[in-house]
């Protein structure tokens, strides 16, 4: 089945965008900086940057390169993916290198609280809070272990309303949406349980943390409740 190219696109950038950057083992991973930069064609993002013209057009060619090289790809069908990635990794590095220092200090504030815990596995990140490598490697553990649930939470869900039939194009679409509304709700236990795990985790890691560290955390990221007592 033909994909036009802003299906490929936004199925890659979602992928990346709920953090399965750090997960899929063999594959390139994006930094968090680089997964923040995949944001910057979000306009709310563009604005509170305060993007210049001639940054807005750079980042704009980027996207339209990037476009035609996913479309490519797809089509090909790369069973590895491994091109696939290298293509958003240099598409999110150009997006970067198109920002100040301070703009690039001031995406990381926006993405952060997005990405949550998965972004204590990123060097950058880690050197801003002073982690220690013991704290690392307990961090990357806990981060592992929630990130494979909600892996296969995703997929479980994913591959649900991939099963529903969609109505060709034109078509009323009421029934296709119901359906889909109703398989979500069958998953809701388990989306509800998914949550519980997260903040556990969450949890989990603000207790490994100094205080310091845990009120330089809650600033970056917004995840600072019930944060235990050094």
């Amino acid at each position: 089945m033909k994909q036009s190219v802003s299906l490929g696109v936004s199925v890659v950038l979602s992928v990346f965008l709920f953090g399965f950057a750090y997960s899929q083992d063999g594959r390139i991973k994006l930094t968090v900086s680089e997964e923040c930069a995949l944001r910057l064609t979000q306009q709310p993002v563009a604005s509170k940057l305060k993007l210049t013209s001639a940054q807005r057009n750079s980042i704009k060619a980027a996207q339209v390169g990037y476009e035609a090289r996913v479309n490519k790809l797809t089509a090909k069908l790369d069973p590895t993916g491994a091109k696939l990635d290298g293509a958003t990794k240099s598409y999110a590095d150009t997006c970067l290198n198109a920002l100040t220092p301070g703009q690039q200090n001031d995406l990381l504030s926006l993405g952060v609280p997005e990405i949550g815990i998965r972004a204590l596995q990123d060097s950058v990140v880690s050197a801003k809070l002073n982690l220690t490598a013991v704290q690392e490697t307990k961090i990357r553990s806990i981060v592992k272990s929630w990130d494979k649930e909600d892996e296969d939470y995703s997929a479980m869900i994913a591959n649900a309303l991939m099963a529903i039939p969609e109505p060709a194009p034109g078509a009323d679409r009421s029934q296709y949406d119901k359906k889909c509304a109703d398989t979500l709700r069958t998953y809701e236990g388990e989306r509800q349980r998914i949550a519980r795990d997260k903040e556990d985790a969450e949890h989990k890691v603000l207790a490994l943390m100094s205080k310091t560290q845990q009120l330089r955390w809650a600033a970056m990221s917004g995840i600072s409740g019930n944060a235990p007592k050094n």
